[in-house]
């Protein structure tokens, strides 16, 4: 088992790709942006905490925007040898 822990900083207006987690994911936001999801209206995220476990399912692809990027610490749980992140078609 491997264990990741990041500060991940996401620019504004920056699109994250459609992606997939093989494994346990724990994500707490620290400092919030605003998120526009394909179809839906966009949405502030404030500190909050997101919390999975075997994530299989793909993230719908996102992007930020406002005033401010999104910075947020994660923490992957994979098994040993395998990529964290696989994006999605």
């Amino acid at each position: 088992m491997d264990i990741m822990v990041a500060i991940v900083t996401v620019p504004l207006e920056e699109n994250l790709p459609r992606h997939v987690h093989r494994g346990e994911e724990v994500v707490y936001v620290l400092d919030g942006a605003t998120l526009e999801l394909p179809e839906w209206k966009p949405e502030a995220i404030p500190h909050w905490r997101r919390q999975a476990t075997s994530v299989t399912y793909p993230t719908l692809g996102s992007r930020f925007a406002g005033d401010k990027a999104l910075k947020m610490l994660t923490v992957h749980i994979v098994d040993k040898g395998k990529p964290v992140t696989e994006l999605v078609k």
